[in-house]
């Protein structure tokens, strides 16, 4: 389990982060390292590799390092440390770098993660230009030399991909820390209850009022709505199942959050449409005005006689297919590998669970009672993997999974809007959440 972390004063880190003014942070393999803001072409390599690490030294001249991790006078990130904070691990040093920072100095989170965003964003628009100038040049050159340097940029392109990775799930993962919630560990046979666990933290410190009542229908919608004495009941159920249902959880969090900022949006502006009672209320209003009774009155704060007003589930309702669906829509091919990653990491290769399920149901089903008959004995006689759980932990797992899609189109959100070069467009269009 993890400790939440303690974001008080931040006086007493002042002296520690002016020392680390004016350079640049970054990571070397496993090892943290500081990379001096000046520009080190006319450097030697061993001039700068000493330089290196007389920057290392100033940032951590404050921190002592345990014997056991220390090297060269950098810090080591301990596995154990990393698989405390959440199932998935970084596969990248800017993720290795993020997790300590949660773990050692979260007060200066933020603004590791502008500078790793910042050092990604000055990558990616250099390799632009390189690109942008190549296409403009003739094919005098060196066959061979093109085809090196375009997989080496292959190869830098695919690194930057999985630090962008590592940093948007850092930042979730920070989301979660603050709010004092522990992330599930992997889920293997029985799983410990987790029901009680951060339940007002998951549902009220995450959604607004009105996104709340949607989580909630989804939860009745997922569960069957059975009561909370039920609570305590252990079920047994494949590893797949809770699998697909996780993953469609974190994908209606992350549709759930782009839909209420857009209604709030609407919202604020006077734009939404209203309920039709209040419709032809305003207008009734609007035709029996006064002149000299409605000088400052304006249209758009009229209420009428009954003062409804649309709420966040008739606002879903009336979009048309094509709008619900772009706005289930994962937009970035790095959120869809994530997904892809949480899901794998808590429950194992998705690809694995489905074939062995195939394996286990057989060729022979004809109709869908048939088919409801053999997936209930295959999990009963344990021919494929399984999970025993509460249903207050079931519960608790997709209210996680909900939260978790819900950071992430947050974290997406601020990527798209101040680095727009970083994310790669998703392939595909997924289907839309199920609001019923």
């Amino acid at each position: 389990m993890i400790q939440t972390a303690s974001f008080g004063s931040l006086a007493p880190v002042r002296q520690h982060t002016k020392a680390a003014r004016g350079q640049n942070i970054a990571c070397n393999a496993s090892w943290i390292s500081v990379r001096p803001t000046n520009n080190a072409k006319g450097s030697t390599r061993r001039t700068f590799l000493k330089e290196v690490r007389q920057s290392s030294r100033a940032l951590f001249a404050t921190r002592r390092a345990p014997a056991s991790s220390r090297s060269r006078g950098l810090y080591r990130i301990s596995a154990e440390e990393n698989k405390n904070l959440a199932p998935l691990q970084p596969e990248s040093p800017a993720g290795e770098f993020l997790n300590y920072i949660i773990n050692e100095e979260p007060q200066l989170f933020q603004s590791a993660v502008e500078e790793q965003l910042t050092r990604l964003s000055d990558e990616a628009e250099e390799y632009k230009k390189i690109s942008d100038k190549e296409a403009g040049q003739t094919d005098s050159e060196d066959v061979s030399d093109i085809v090196l340097y375009k997989r080496i940029e292959e190869v830098k392109k695919f690194q930057r991909k999985r630090s962008l990775e590592d940093l948007m799930y850092a930042s979730i993962l920070h989301r979660f820390v603050s709010l004092g919630v522990d992330l599930l560990p992997p889920l293997d046979k029985f799983v410990e209850d987790w029901g009680s666990r951060n339940y007002k933290a998951l549902t009220e410190g995450v959604h607004s009022v009105e996104a709340l009542e949607l989580v909630k229908q989804h939860l009745a919608t997922v569960l069957g709505g059975a009561p909370p004495a039920y609570g305590n009941v252990t079920m047994k159920i494949s590893k797949l199942a809770a699998a697909q249902v996780y993953a469609a959880s974190v994908m209606f969090g992350y549709f759930i959050r782009k839909v209420d900022l857009r209604f709030q949006l609407e919202r604020s502006m006077g734009v939404l449409p209203r309920t039709q009672e209040e419709t032809v209320s305003r207008l009734e209003a609007m035709f029996n005005q006064v002149e000299e009774e409605s000088g400052e009155q304006d249209m758009d704060s009229a209420e009428g006689a009954d003062g409804q007003r649309i709420n966040l589930r008739q606002y879903v309702e009336k979009f048309d297919a094509d709008t619900l669906a772009d706005t289930a829509r994962i937009v970035s091919a790095e959120g869809v590998t994530l997904v892809e990653r949480q899901t794998g990491a808590l429950f194992g290769s998705i690809e694995t669970l489905q074939k062995e399920m195939q394996e286990a149901m057989g060729d022979d089903i004809e109709t869908p009672n048939d088919l409801m008959k053999r997936m209930k004995e295959v999990v009963e006689t344990d021919q494929v993997e399984t999970l025993k759980l509460t249903y207050s932990t079931q519960r608790r797992i997709i209210l996680e999974a909900v939260a978790f899609g819900t950071f992430l189109r947050d974290i997406e959100t601020k990527v798209t809007n101040e680095h727009q070069l970083l994310l790669t467009p998703a392939p595909s269009t997924p289907p839309p959440p199920q609001l019923t």
